[in-house]
């Protein structure tokens, strides 16, 4: 068996080399109101870049306005392009690491107060997070969200972007398309999982035309729903694989949605301070040769890439003192 280290090399792509296999993922900073790439976020991410990551996944950004919130960066205009590309280009100078981005897309899970429009999906099935029933895209919808994407995808690499992510996870837009309980449509795109991997396999390869076929573009997928009749490890392995003939040349394996009942993350809160920790539990491999970053707990004992870690509990959060007041309640953003 061959040992891949974690501080080896890999190449993506046949041209992207990145200088070790820790991949920092998309995460949710809510850093900022107007769309904007600030400079908190810019502090945020500079200082990931300096301690050693060698992909670091700036995002998720914003490919329209129904789709998203004002609390992340976009792409849907050229305002971030600018500022990303400074950022970037003083990141690759600094820290030689490589820098990809997410775009993203809510789907049903976009409130429709943020702009007065119902969210947009592939049925029209209310969401258990905000209670808002979406509206059912027309074809017309499907065109213009690929076309966004697209669109979204030419800033980035003229930002300067190493490496674009689809988020296809966690109860976006498009899993919502993969998954028979949100996507209960009747046409092309709905019914068997040939047609409801159409929406993502058209995106990518619309996505991979007008990136080139040098440009490193990869997706981060479910390896389990860890949803009651939802994908499994099944219909995902063929999604990834359905999604690497399309164009895909890095798969990101996640675990769960964000309404889904396996718990996707323990957050302890008093009046001083929150702690939170993740884990999937996802087990789920590709079946092609896309290489395979993974997040914590998502590990398989298959994978020739990686090998099986010993499940470590998460230290105790702190205990709150004990008060006469009533306790605050468990919460915390999704």
């Amino acid at each position: 068996m061959e040992f891949i280290k974690l501080f080896e090399p890999i190449v993506i792509n046949g041209k992207l080399e990145v200088k070790n296999r820790i991949v920092l993922p998309a995460l949710g900073l809510d850093y900022t109101r107007h769309y904007n790439f600030n400079e908190r976020f810019q502090g945020f991410y500079r200082a990931r870049a300096r301690g050693g990551v060698g992909l670091m996944t700036v995002g998720p950004i914003a490919v329209d306005k129904v789709g998203s919130a004002p609390s992340m960066p976009q792409l849907f205009d050229d305002t971030n392009v600018e500022p990303l590309r400074n950022f970037i280009d003083e990141v690759h100078g600094d820290t030689g690491v490589k820098v990809a981005t997410q775009l993203f897309h809510m789907g049903r899970y976009s409130y429709s107060f943020l702009w007065g429009e119902k969210p947009i999906a592939p049925s029209a099935i209310p969401s258990k997070l905000t209670k808002h029933t979406p509206r059912e895209m027309t074809k017309q919808d499907i065109d213009d969200t690929h076309r966004v994407f697209v669109e979204a995808a030419a800033r980035a690499r003229e930002a300067g972007f190493d490496h674009i992510e689809i988020i296809a996870c966690t109860g976006y837009l498009l899993s919502e398309f993969l998954s028979p309980l949100t996507n209960q449509r009747t046409d092309e795109y709905g019914g068997s999982l040939e047609n409801r991997m159409r929406f993502g396999v058209e995106l990518i390869e619309k996505m991979r035309k007008a990136l080139g076929d040098d440009f490193s573009l990869g997706i981060r997928i479910a390896g389990n729903d860890f949803m009651e009749g939802g994908n499994t490890n099944s219909e995902n392995a063929e999604f990834a694989a359905a999604a690497e003939r399309a164009g895909i040349d890095a798969v990101n394996v996640t675990g769960g949605w964000h309404e889904t009942p396996i718990p996707q993350r323990l957050i302890a809160t008093d009046r001083l301070k929150r702690t939170r920790f993740r884990g999937s539990g996802c087990r789920s491999r590709t079946r092609q040769r896309a290489p395979v970053p993974q997040s914590a707990g998502s590990v398989q004992p298959e994978s020739p890439v990686v090998r099986p870690l010993r499940r470590v509990s998460p230290p105790q959060p702190p205990q709150p003192p004990q008060s006469s007041q009533p306790a605050l309640p468990v919460c915390g953003r999704i």
